[in-house]
């Protein structure tokens, strides 16, 4: 080993020594430092070092950020700079190719930091999936368990379904009693967290009873499907956890296997048109046909008929050409469609009087300013909504030219991905490849298949964000006492089979 790269690790170990004690004094302007050097020595390193540098970095940013007075109501927008950069740092970290070969409690460490920080973020659901990988490397971890329990318990406490709590409840009582365990791994002093951890644990007991819970209930007694075809799509669906079911959240049993989410009971004034349940009926189908998509697009051959006498010349590129190929472009394209759906959704409920025609995801949070710069709408500013919080955060996650600042590595590129399936071409191979080549895009299957699986739970959980949002901004209506003559829409089911005509 070189002495350069000898004095790296020794800088690195007496940075993250160097961070901790900071942190714990809360000491902002010596974060501050650490973290410039950290963001200086991680452009040089590569493969542990890196990141090890960015997890210290993240960790510098997050003390920098809890050294600052504590507000009780601060705006979405008080140090977003720093929020986000904390998580772009955690996701470098984890999608480093060298990520899954670094000791299985870093792994553990890292990937439960970014889920702290997303939760922080008002995004349980994206929290929950990392709270999950960091137990597939160390399944005894008691801040996992219970940081997993939180996020579970966030989400429950919100919906506006009781059967669904309960469940959800009952698997937050299972998280608790695993974190307490003698076996559970612990950062520290046990009796730091065993008493608050306790004091949850008889509450849920205590309203399990109340609601009539049966422990014995079986959460596999339900069918996956009358054929071989659907209970393997299911049972993938299931494992992916792309059902539009809060219970798909944490649990992979059969109960989970429907896409029953849908929005609460809600009010409008005399006259209003009911258009929401409208609305949501076809943000559901488009998430549910391009989610079928992609699973053709990864199983299902497509039929010998369909491109026999089909002239294709061999460019020597190794594309994958046909229609499975086209189906998973199609679901990726369709995917991506519905976030600027969304937030013409929320400029409608919210009656935030945008003309629909310059609605998009990332816009809608903002207010243009007189000298062209943007700034966070008074709506959102103070609102107390946390799944409408959420939904801001997420959008973080999207690239757009006039909001260049986010919160994931490759959101720029997943965004050229989608220009390049709608106005150019991108083109797929199955040799490992992800270049640009002027007017096309080479991207191996496997890679883009990935991403098309993302992009859908990031749909996924802004379609829970926006039901949640609207029972929590309904509650709110009634706790004030609006005096509004309204009429209550009563959510319904519809027949969705054969709903289109014969000719």
């Amino acid at each position: 080993m070189s002495a350069q790269k000898s004095l790296t690790l020794e800088t690195i170990g007496k940075l993250g020594i160097a961070t901790d004690d900071a942190i714990i004094n809360g000491d902002a302007n010596l974060l501050t430092r650490l973290e410039r050097e950290c963001s200086e020595l991680a452009k040089k390193s590569e493969g542990l070092n890196r990141i090890y540098l960015l997890y210290f970095q993240a960790n510098a940013i997050s003390g920098i950020i809890r050294s600052k007075p504590h507000v009780q109501n601060p705006s979405w927008d008080d140090d977003l700079s720093n929020r986000i950069k904390n998580l772009l740092l955690l996701r470098k970290s984890v999608s480093d190719p060298v990520f899954l070969s670094v000791d299985s409690i870093l792994q553990c460490q890292i990937r439960t930091n970014l889920a702290n920080t997303l939760a922080g973020l008002s995004r349980p659901v994206a929290a929950i999936e990392q709270y999950i990988s960091a137990l597939s490397s160390q399944p005894h971890y008691a801040k996992t368990l219970l940081g997993l329990s939180s996020s579970i318990q966030h989400i429950a406490g919100s919906l506006y379904d009781d059967g669904h709590q309960i469940h959800l409840m009952a698997h937050v009582l299972s998280l608790i009693d695993q974190a307490l365990d003698n076996e559970a791994i612990c950062e520290g002093d046990r009796e730091v967290y065993a008493p608050h951890a306790e004091e949850r644990r008889k509450w849920i007991i205590d309203n399990l009873k109340g609601a009539g819970y049966d422990p014995a209930f079986d959460l596999d007694d339900f069918s996956l499907g009358k054929t071989e075809e659907e209970r393997v799509y299911r049972t993938w669906c299931l494992r992916e956890r792309l059902f539009v079911n809060p219970l798909n959240e944490p649990l992979t049993n059969n109960v989970a296997a429907t896409d029953v989410f849908h929005l609460p009971s809600h009010s409008y004034k005399i006259g209003e048109p009911a258009r929401f349940p409208d609305y949501f009926n076809l943000l559901k189908q488009e998430y549910v046909s391009a989610r079928y998509r992609l699973f053709v697009a990864m199983h299902n051959k497509a039929p010998d008929f369909l491109m026999r006498d089909v002239l294709l010349l061999d460019g020597g590129l190794d594309q994958v050409l046909g229609h499975q190929a086209d189906e998973l472009r199609s679901a990726y394209r369709s995917v991506y469609s519905m976030f600027d759906k969304i937030s013409i959704f929320l400029n409608s409920y919210l009656k935030l009087g945008l003309k629909p025609k310059r609605v998009q995801f990332r816009h809608v949070w903002f207010e243009k300013q007189a000298d062209g710069s943007f700034e966070l709408r008074k709506d959102f500013k103070q609102s107390k909504n946390w799944a409408l919080r959420g939904l801001f955060f997420l959008s973080k996650d999207l690239y757009d030219d006039k909001f260049q600042e986010v919160a994931e590595p490759d959101a720029a590129m997943l965004n050229q991905f989608r220009n390049q399936i709608e106005h150019r071409f991108l083109i797929l191979h199955h040799l490992p490849q992800n270049t640009p080549r002027g007017e096309q895009w080479a991207i191996s299957v496997e890679e883009f298949q990935q991403k098309t699986i993302r992009l859908l739970r990031l749909a996924r959980e802004a379609l829970f964000y926006l039901s949640i949002a609207m029972h929590i901004n309904e509650r709110e209506k009634e706790q004030n006492n609006d005096n509004t003559v309204r009429v209550v829409h009563q959510s319904k089911p519809i027949e969705t089979q054969n709903t289109l005509r014969d000719f």
